[in-house]
């Protein structure tokens, strides 16, 4: 069932209607209380079309998926490859993203590439959603989560969705900022020094719209060593 990102904004806006009562217009849709409908809602009336579900069936298998209960943990749908299942899992239980933070980091590249190509909305909603937990780990557990998140930014940018991986990186930008971690921090570095093209573009812009590029213009000129500049590692060093 193809439709355009206008047709999952009004199936998403109609179905907030009946599970609220209130009538939405564009631009504003009322969320239902329950976290799981809710983030499913949210992505449907998304204000940027490429954000919104693809086709109406993906919102309709999602609004499904939703109204059941979980089976299991949440490792054990990342192993089955039920990806979408997995972005619910994170979306409409937030009382579990403790856990699930411990959890992703064994979760591999491939993996993650998986996760992109089947629900890579999905995807980029959960991990912002986890970013926002961060300041309340451990030093250890928030490095390695924020190391892996730049694993989510290299499936992005390796399916050329420039402005799904803009949104994640100004959040996990600003995040490893805010939390004043090296260890994260040098690996976002080493990955902006391979990048070309949009994707450096891109990522350019998250350093600024996160209000980070100061945090990791330090890091590039004290703590990083690269055998090459790109233009962006470039400009990080300059005064």
């Amino acid at each position: 069932m193809d439709a355009s990102a206008a047709d999952v904004y009004s199936l998403g806006a109609i179905a907030s209607w009946l599970l609220t009562g209130q009538q939405p217009s564009y631009g504003h849709v009322v969320m239902p209380p329950d976290a799981r409908l809710g983030a499913i809602i949210r992505r449907a009336t998304r204000p940027l079309g490429q954000d919104r579900f693809a086709y109406l069936d993906d919102f309709v298998k999602a609004f499904i998926a939703a109204t059941r209960p979980y089976v299991g943990a949440f490792l054990t749908l990342t192993q089955q490859g039920d990806w979408a299942e997995a972005s619910a899992y994170i979306l409409g239980q937030p009382e579990e993203n403790v856990h699930v933070i411990r959890a992703l980091p064994k979760v591999s590249q491939s993996d993650v590439n998986a996760w992109a190509a089947a629900d890579s909305g999905g995807m980029s909603d959960a991990v912002s959603d986890l970013l926002e937990e961060v300041p309340r780990m451990s030093y250890n557990e928030m490095d390695s989560f924020l190391s892996w998140c730049v694993r989510v930014l290299r499936a992005l940018v390796n399916a050329n969705q420039f402005e799904s991986a803009e949104r994640v990186a100004t959040d996990l930008f600003g995040t490893t900022a805010g939390v004043d971690q090296f260890a994260p921090a040098r690996t976002i570095l080493e990955w902006l020094a391979g990048l070309s093209g949009r994707a450096s573009e891109a990522m350019e812009r998250a350093l600024h719209s996160s209000e980070s590029w100061d945090f990791f213009q330090q890091n590039a000129r004290r703590n990083f060593r690269s055998s090459t500049d790109t233009e962006l590692i470039a400009r990080l060093r300059q005064s």
